[in-house]
Formats: C-alpha cells, structure tokens, sequence
C-alpha cells in the first residue's frame, strides 16, 4: 500500500502559496536573500574545512568552485 505524507505536502504548498501571493519583484528580491544566504553558508564552512587560509584565499576558492559548479551545469544543460 502507498501511503502519503501529508505533512510533506503540507510543508511544500506553503512556500508555493507564499510566492504566488508576490509580486515578481518580491520573488526575485526573495530569490536574492536566499542566495546571499547559501552563500555566506558556503564561505562559513570553507572557513572551518581550511581555517590556515587567509581571508583573499577563501574568495578565490569560493569563486573557484562556484565556476567548476558552472560550468559542470552548463555542460550537462548541452547534452540534454
């Protein structure tokens, strides 16, 4: 038998509901702060994973991977 978690879908409908009630500008200005968020977050923890780096190597290291991250995206985006 299947059974569903009507929790779950309780918890996704809502943030749904929430950006259908924004304006686009809202959305993106939303769109925005979550990837501030996710952004400081990645830098936080590479500042735990190698804290012996210095605060120009940690940049050049986020930049380095969110480019590596890119491009992988960009070339499974091309097989399609």
């Amino acid at each position: 038998m299947f059974v569903v978690d009507t929790k779950l879908r309780r918890r996704q409908r809502v943030p749904i509901e929430v950006a259908r009630n924004m304006t686009p500008g809202q959305r993106l200005q939303k769109a925005f702060e979550m990837s501030d968020a996710e952004r400081s977050r990645f830098i936080t923890w590479l500042r735990k994973r190698y804290p012996h780096l210095a605060d120009e190597d940690i940049r050049m290291l986020f930049f380095r991977r969110a480019m590596r991250d890119s491009k992988r995206k960009m070339a499974i985006a091309a097989r399609m």
